[in-house]
């Protein structure tokens, strides 16, 4: 999924980190205690990790919805906004504050 036109306004301090933290790193955390069989080389701590694994993120929680297993993962609109986020690369606050003259 490419990135739209308009980019995103979504970041990782703001989107990221909160959804990753509510629906991904009770099991993809590197201190996690009970990876319920996740990889360990699968690990969402920080914004570079995700980038690293945007594909593969993407391919299991939005396109497939089948991570994280169970009813209580991330809504449809959740999943949406998740794809736009890592389309757009996964954008930090700075990475889409202004520059300065």
């Amino acid at each position: 999924m490419p990135c739209s036109p308009e980019g995103t306004t979504l970041t990782y301090e703001d989107f990221g980190a909160p959804l990753l933290a509510r629906h991904c790193n009770g099991c993809h955390a590197a201190n996690s205690t009970n990876r319920r069989g996740a990889p360990v080389d699968v690990t969402l701590d920080t914004v570079d990790e995700v980038r690293a694994l945007a594909g593969f993120v993407f391919d299991r929680a939005v396109a497939a919805d089948s991570m994280p297993p169970g009813p209580e993962g991330p809504t449809r609109a959740e999943r949406d906004a998740l794809g736009e986020w890592l389309a757009c690369g996964a954008p930090t606050r700075a990475d889409l504050a202004p520059e300065s003259p």
